[in-house]
């Protein structure tokens, strides 16, 4: 009987021209490149420094952000853990990507 009345009221809203929007819950992000619901991204540091062989030939290393403290930062890749592309460099950008978004029908 509920469903009923519900289906009359949208009926009647809609021959009134009123725009009615139904949420549907959260939709999960898909990635831009491959379309795979993802929920999480891979996050790759690149890092530049130096490396070279000490007295006893072993290697060794030194990061740019280890001299330079935070005049060198580090730069990160954000990746879609399905395929493997870059999807964004920036954190702000991962962020926003990753925030749960409403799905919604509009109904006009």
């Amino acid at each position: 009987m509920l469903k009923f009345r519900v289906v009359l009221i949208l009926s009647f809203l809609l021959r009134q021209n009123h725009k009615i929007i139904i949420d549907e819950g959260l939709e999960m992000p898909k990635c831009p490149k491959c379309g795979e619901e993802i929920s999480e991204l891979f996050y790759k540091v690149i890092d530049n420094g130096r490396v070279w062989l000490n007295d006893k030939g072993e290697i060794e290393y030194e990061l740019a952000s280890d001299i330079y403290g935070d005049e060198q930062k580090s730069v990160g890749e954000f990746r879609c853990p399905e395929c493997g592309e870059v999807l964004f460099a920036s954190e702000h950008e991962a962020i926003e990507f990753l925030k749960p978004k409403t799905k919604q029908t509009t109904l006009t």
